[in-house]
């Protein structure tokens, strides 16, 4: 079994000292700076996702999510200690009005504007067959 030396890039998935990333007992990750995904864990997160990946977009999607992991690792980096935790980073407020009761239309300035009406009622082709 594979022992992560540099277990804080996946410190969530050790446990007694193993690296367990992505439910496997070997770690997926080549761990270096910057990070790299491996093309087996990328074929593995393709599987995942069932998508068929032939050998240059997993090429491609190495470096790509490499580069996402890497910036991860740095967002990691930065002391948020004291940053208040936040659902939006603009300031919310209602921009609805309030509702108001207003005067209610009598049936024929309702059905005024329909195409097809009888007895105050909206006329429709029909959708069931009879």
């Amino acid at each position: 079994m594979h022992v992560n030396p540099r277990r804080e890039f996946c410190k969530l998935r050790i446990h007694k000292g193993r690296c367990y990333t992505a439910g496997q007992v070997n770690c997926i990750y080549r761990l270096g700076s910057p990070m790299e995904l491996t093309p087996e864990a990328v074929r593995e997160i393709a599987a995942l996702a069932r998508l068929d990946l032939d050998e240059a977009e997993v090429t491609l999607f190495a470096e790509q999510l490499s580069a996402c992991l890497d910036h991860f690792r740095k967002l990691q980096e930065v002391n948020s200690d004291d940053v208040e935790p936040t659902a939006s980073v603009l300031p919310l407020r209602n921009v609805l009005r309030a509702d108001e009761v207003g005067a209610a239309l009598t049936p024929n300035e309702v059905i005024a504007n329909a195409p097809d009406a009888e007895d105050f009622q909206f006329r429709v082709s029909a959708v069931l067959e009879d």
